[in-house]
């Protein structure tokens, strides 16, 4: 069998692989996912350049900048309401410097910050996520076809 780029057997699943796909069910931390791991795309809501069963090769030690792809990771709160799914996503605007995720306001705070993000890197109109409902953020650094992965 192939090796990918990780150097394990291709059609292995890595932890942050199971976690991505599908399981709505089990929280994961992010923190324990590898600093760069590959993500199969469940879903063609991002448009054509990135079709349904691509890969997203996410490195954590990359900087999040407005116009990246991220993949957006869920507090253990509100993936308890919504599911564990991460959200794909192009961010519009960024982090204000020197916040990290997660971010705690603390209890009556008046503040909420949030991020613009959209589903298309120049839509017209963007989404609005609440900050204090993400536990991590990572950056999108390639797209692989699953026949890359398997070389």
């Amino acid at each position: 069998m192939a090796k990918n780029a990780r150097g394990s057997r291709a059609g292995a699943r890595t932890r942050a692989q199971s976690k991505v796909s599908t399981d709505n069910r089990k929280y994961e931390d992010p923190a324990t996912f590898p600093d760069e791991y590959a993500s199969m795309l469940a879903s063609d809501h991002l448009g054509p350049d990135y079709p349904k069963g691509c890969y997203l090769i996410v490195d954590k030690r990359l900087p999040c900048e407005s116009g990246d792809l991220v993949v957006i990771y869920p507090t253990p709160e509100a993936a308890k309401r919504g599911g564990t799914q991460p959200l794909v996503t192009h961010l519009r605007t960024v982090l204000s410097p020197g916040w990290k995720l997660p971010v705690r306001m603390g209890q009556g705070s008046e503040v909420s910050p949030v991020l613009l993000t959209s589903h298309a890197k120049d839509a017209p109109k963007c989404r609005v996520l609440n900050v204090e409902m993400m536990q991590a953020m990572y950056r999108v650094a390639r797209i692989a076809s699953p026949e890359e992965l398997e070389m």
